[in-house]
C-alpha cells in the first residue's frame, strides 16, 4: 500500500497514471477517503459552478393561460457551444420542446445568473417569448401535472434526456406549453456553460 499524506477528511496518495506514449507514467495526487479507502471525486458540474463557469436562467408564470407558452431563447456564438439541461414544471398537463435553428424575433432579455456568486461573469443572451418560426424539433415530451397530495409534475425524465452539446452558431429555444384547456401555474429553467463541440 503507497503511503500518503493525511488530510482533514481523506489522505492524499500519489497514482500512477498512464500519458499518451506507452512508456510513459504520471503521478498524481488522489484525495483517498480515509475510512472507506474510496477516491473522493467531484462531478463535473460541480467542478464547473465551482469555477465560475456555469450560468442559469429561468422563467415563472403564474397564470398560463391554455395553449400559451413559457419560451427561453438563445443564439449561439459562432465560435463556441454550449452544454445545456432545462428543467420545466406545469401545475397541470404539458408539453416541453427543444428546438434548434428556429428563426428568433423579438422577445424580452432574460437576465442571467453565474451560479457561483463569486465570480462576477456573466455569458451569453437569452429571451423570454420571442416569437418562432420553423426549426427542427430535437425532443417533444408530455409532461404530467397534477394538484392535492399526490400531484406529480416536472419533466419526469432522466437526466441525460435533457443534456445538450449545441452546434456553434445556431438559435435554440425550450419551449413548454400549457394543453390542460385551463389558464396554469408554470416555469422553465436553463442551464449552460461554455465548452467545445466534443
Amino acid at each position: 500500500m503507497v503511503q500518503g499524506r493525511k488530510k482533514e477528511h481523506g489522505i492524499v496518495r500519489p497514482v500512477a497514471l498512464h500519458g499518451e506514449e506507452a512508456s510513459r507514467e504520471r503521478w498524481y495526487p488522489l484525495l483517498i477517503d480515509a475510512l472507506n479507502e474510496g477516491m473522493v471525486i467531484t462531478d463535473a458540474e460541480c467542478y464547473i459552478i465551482h469555477q465560475g463557469n456555469m450560468f442559469e436562467t429561468w422563467a415563472y408564470d403564474a397564470t398560463l393561460s391554455n395553449d400559451e407558452a413559457i419560451i427561453l431563447a438563445t443564439p449561439v456564438p459562432c465560435d463556441e457551444a454550449y452544454h445545456f439541461t432545462f428543467t420545466a414544471a406545469c401545475s397541470a398537463q404539458s408539453t416541453l420542446e427543444l428546438l434548434e435553428n428556429p428563426g428568433v424575433d423579438e422577445g424580452t432579455l432574460q437576465t442571467i445568473y453565474n451560479m457561483n456568486r463569486n465570480f462576477p461573469d456573466v455569458a451569453g443572451a437569452m429571451l423570454l417569448n420571442p416569437t418562432l418560426a420553423g426549426g427542427t424539433v430535437l425532443i417533444k415530451m408530455y409532461v404530467p401535472g397534477g394538484s392535492g397530495p399526490r400531484a406529480v409534475g416536472g419533466t419526469g425524465t432522466s437526466k441525460i434526456d435533457l443534456h445538450w452539446v449545441t452546434n456553434p452558431a445556431c438559435n435554440y429555444a425550450v419551449r413548454l406549453t400549457n394543453i390542460s384547456g385551463q389558464t396554469q401555474s408554470a416555469s422553465l429553467s436553463v442551464n449552460f456553460y461554455y465548452g467545445n463541440k466534443i
